[in-house]
């Protein structure tokens, strides 16, 4: 698949078949796929597979997303912002997140600068599977914004769309 230029080396494959013999499934992943799931199957693991597998091909460029200041850590699953200001400069200040805040912040990274709209986010914190309110992402948003505007980076909204992270001015990052 890959070698035949059908994938992008970096892009992960996942193939959904109806085929459920172990040659068609060895044979599927000795051609380049990822992951292999049979049909019928149900929507819960189907995004939890395409979600493993986003991290697996982001890990594999980068463990590591950086905005400004900012560093999130996928392997080792931390937050921190640089004292000095930017990547590699002053120590790395850890940033307590809970798990959906987490969620949301990973998700602006990896889009950033773009902004990420609303129900994007909401189906990034339930997976579907999970019965949350959108207000759920105003109240996380909220909370990230307390923790990362003291350091430099902003949560900004994008009226009518979602929200977008942006660096903030380094005297209003100060005061």
């Amino acid at each position: 698949m890959r070698s035949k230029g059908m994938a992008c080396a970096s892009m992960p494959v996942l193939m959904l078949t109806a085929r459920d013999g172990l040659h068609d499934r060895v044979r599927g992943l000795d051609l380049g796929a990822d992951d292999y799931m049979v049909k019928p199957y149900e929507l819960p693991e189907l995004l939890a597979r395409l979600r493993a597998l986003l991290r697996r091909s982001q890990a594999a460029n980068s463990a590591v997303l950086s905005f400004g200041p900012l560093a999130l850590d996928t392997a080792a699953h931390s937050v921190g912002v640089w004292t000095g200001g930017e990547e590699g400069a002053g120590e790395l200040q850890s940033i307590d997140l809970g798990p959906r805040e987490w969620t949301v912040l990973e998700y602006l990274l990896i889009h950033a600068p773009k902004p990420a709209s609303k129900d994007k986010l909401l189906q990034a914190l339930t997976g579907w599977d999970k019965e949350i309110t959108p207000n759920a992402v105003e109240v996380y948003v909220s909370r990230l914004r307390a923790k990362l505007e003291p350091h430099g980076v902003a949560l900004r909204s994008i009226r009518g769309f979602g929200y977008r992270l942006d660096l903030l001015q380094a005297e209003t990052a100060a005061s």
